[in-house]
């Protein structure tokens, strides 16, 4: 069953399945949601993990679940002792969590992990600041045994019907990149290549497209990954609506900004051409090549995994609030 969580100026929906959190703020005077909800099926009813895909839910692994791409040159995948990407995302994000704890303003779940699997458990406490148009997260991963794996969040935010009509707010970073492949057949921006600006993305038919003013105006599904970022900050504005939605994180955790565009590319069931959303994922990770690609060598400045150990958690810290524009 859903949770309910209420304060003066946030509400949050928190949703056993896979922990996924929608929310709503209160911005001069109305409510406003942010968060992407698609169009079909229903977070109480039938459906796996596409079919109840909404809001914010972590990831760990990030990633994975099925088979990477042919990888180019620059790539070189290693194979972890043990395969823990049976699910794409982790075993989390495709589970019904136990809830812990369910008052007016926090609620506390957990789920547990196979006992093959290097990860024993995940917790997710989810807090309403009392006066603060503000929802705040914190994700705890217990190790089962000390492992290397890409870990990441899951922000996914709504985009308007109209071309440019959503403006993207980034961080600085030390290097972006495009996908090392299509993503999908309706894919168009060149695959691994360094991006010098946001606005200026190398497209596979020459030119460039401007990710910073969203929905794109041509239909696609595309990443583009952020490595380096010196700040745990993105936002989302939506001028027309009066109203920016920003995220915050710990960059020293997780340094990397993985962007998905879902700009009506994805044609079968159930996108159906229709589905427009931004995913603003803070990652440890290799775009979601999964755990092999992310252990191995890759193009990427830094490391894109986290080092757990069953000694101490790690712990995730982010939030999401609203600002008027």
């Amino acid at each position: 069953m859903t949770l309910r969580l209420t304060a003066p100026c946030a509400r949050a929906a928190v949703h056993p399945f896979g922990a996924m959190v929608t929310a709503e703020f209160k911005v001069r005077g109305r409510w406003i949601s942010p968060l992407f909800i698609p169009a079909w099926g229903g977070i109480e009813g039938e459906g796996g993990f596409i079919g109840r895909l909404r809001g914010d839910f972590p990831c760990v692994p990030f990633g994975g679940g099925a088979e990477p791409p042919p990888l180019p040159g620059g790539w070189g995948p290693e194979a972890p002792a043990a395969d823990p990407d049976s699910f794409a995302h982790g075993f989390g994000a495709h589970h019904v969590w136990q809830v812990l704890e369910a008052g007016e303003h926090t609620a506390r779940l957990a789920v547990d992990y196979p006992p093959d699997h290097p990860v024993r458990r995940l917790e997710r406490t989810v807090t309403l600041e009392a006066g603060a148009p503000r929802v705040s997260f914190e994700d705890r991963v217990y190790a089962r045994a000390a492992c290397r794996l890409p870990v990441g969040l899951h922000p996914i935010f709504r985009l308007p019907e109209e071309a440019g009509a959503a403006s993207l707010e980034l961080p600085d970073c030390r290097q972006a990149r495009t996908y090392p492949g299509r993503v999908d057949a309706s894919s168009v921006f060149a695959p691994d290549a360094a991006v010098r600006s946001a606005r200026e993305v190398p497209l596979r038919g020459g030119g460039t497209a401007d990710v910073t003013r969203l929905p794109l105006p041509m239909e696609t599904e595309e990443l583009l990954q952020l490595c380096g970022v010196r700040e745990g900050r993105a936002a989302v504005a939506y001028p027309k609506e009066g109203f920016r939605a920003v995220l915050r994180w710990d960059a020293a955790v997780l340094p990397g900004l993985l962007l998905w565009l879902s700009n009506r590319g994805r044609k079968d069931a159930p996108w159906n051409g229709r589905n427009l959303c931004l995913g603003v994922e803070p990652v440890a990770s290799a775009f979601d090549l999964g755990t092999a690609a992310s252990l191995g060598e890759t193009p990427l400045p830094a490391p894109a995994f986290l080092r757990l150990t069953p000694e101490a958690p790690l712990v995730l810290a982010h939030s999401l609030s609203a600002e008027e524009t």
